[in-house]
């Protein structure tokens, strides 16, 4: 378990790569099965992530990244909208459920900040798709309370797309996606036709504004495609 090294002694950038593969492959299944991590952990995993990124298994890097940015709603009992009164609406009226994740937001922040890029550079389709996937199912937790599915009201919890304050889960699982459509959109070709088919799947209103922001943050945007979204 990567919680038990010392960075000192075992440092996993030093490991050849298919013993760091086999590791990251036992962490990432010890990881799912883990509702917490300690906050030493993530620090040491990013290590390992980079190391298999840039070292020819990007596959495996990308597997343990998506066990540790993975989310869930928190063990609670929600009442089922009432199906009556106003007085029933009323009584079974809960907050939004808040996703939590498996390190707390600042933690995956930091992780973020140091996997994004190399697995971009090996493997960019399947990290869009990826974060993409966790936002969704960010969003479908916290909007699991409301009788409305086509809304999410993300315009008040995430005013704006490019900055948040990485306070909650929610927030970083949006930030993971438009990190990664900036760091896409500053490169000599055309990635807007990649990310908008990883969004594709995706209805909440937050994934329209992310369709927005990958022509907004795009250096060489197709200007017909620009035009036919713009359109539709």
């Amino acid at each position: 378990c990567l919680s038990d090294w010392s960075s000192d002694v075992c440092s996993s950038d030093l490991l050849p790569t298919t013993l760091a593969r086999d590791i990251a492959a036992g962490e990432a299944a010890w990881v799912k099965q883990r509702a917490f991590l300690l906050t030493l952990y993530p620090e040491k995993a990013a290590r390992l992530i980079v190391h298999l990124a840039t070292g020819g298994e990007p596959g495996v890097a990308l597997g343990l990244a998506t066990a540790l940015l993975d989310v869930r709603e928190k063990n609670q009992t929600k009442a089922a909208p009432g199906a009556g009164s106003e007085e029933d609406d009323s009584s079974s009226w809960r907050p939004s459920p808040v996703p939590i994740g498996k390190i707390e937001p600042w933690y995956a922040q930091s992780l973020l900040i140091r996997i994004t890029e190399p697995l971009l550079a090996t493997v960019p389709n399947d990290f869009v798709k990826a974060v993409a996937r966790n936002l969704n199912r960010a969003v479908t937790i916290h909007c699991s309370n409301q009788r409305d599915d086509r809304e999410d009201y993300s315009t008040i919890w995430r005013p704006h797309l490019a900055y948040s304050s990485h306070y909650e889960t929610l927030d970083e699982c949006v930030s993971a996606v438009t990190n990664a459509i900036k760091l896409l959109g500053k490169q000599d070709a055309d990635n807007s036709a990649m990310i908008m088919t990883a969004l594709a799947p995706y209805k909440w209103p937050i994934f329209d504004r992310l369709r927005a922001f990958v022509y907004l943050e795009s250096a060489h945007p197709d200007p017909a495609a620009v035009a036919k979204f713009l359109c539709d």
